[in-house]
């Protein structure tokens, strides 16, 4: 089924339109991509160093009561990509952005993914003021290419822009 009206999956928990499997009896509905995700991923750019293992359920860490997606910071509900060896989680949504993208109706530069480093802990960069909401938040972050440009783009704000939505 292909509709423009929001929708939320029954699988991942999160909003999607457009493309998804609906069920005629009880309105159940996945995304086209929860409904048929790959087993694992390897090298994905938001975690290269590791496979991620698709996964039904969110995994809570350390005595967490929510599970934190590592690309979005958003509570992890239900399908997800989850690496073994050092617990890196993520939306399937988040797991279809890529680290370099563009939104020409809001900036007009190319935005890449600014990459981890010990300082960011994990990839938060809350230093930066988003050019979407206009607010620093947890989470990761795109970056402007152009050098002299200092525009800033969380991850959580790319999946909502229609231009290129990861969830329809």
């Amino acid at each position: 089924m292909d509709s423009p009206d929001l929708f939320t999956c029954g699988g991942c928990k999160e909003y999607g339109s457009g493309k998804r499997y609906s069920c005629q009896q009880c309105d159940f509905q996945l995304h086209h991509f929860c409904a048929l995700p790959p087993q694992s991923l390897l090298g994905h750019p938001f975690h290269i160093i590791h496979q991620l293992l698709f996964q039904t359920k969110p995994v809570y860490k350390g005595g967490m009561r929510k599970s934190k997606c590592d690309a979005c910071s958003k509570t992890i509900k239900g399908y997800n990509f989850r690496c073994n060896a050092c617990s890196f989680q993520m939306h399937p949504c988040c797991a279809k952005l890529s680290n370099e993208m563009n939104f020409n109706s809001l900036h007009r530069h190319t935005v890449k993914l600014l990459p981890v480093t010990p300082s960011t802990n994990n990839g938060d960069q809350p230093g930066f003021v988003c050019g979407e909401c206009r607010r620093k938040r947890s989470g990761r972050v795109y970056r402007c290419s152009v050098p002299a440009c200092d525009y800033h783009l969380h991850v959580v704000c790319s999946k909502n822009m229609d231009e290129w939505a990861p969830c329809k």
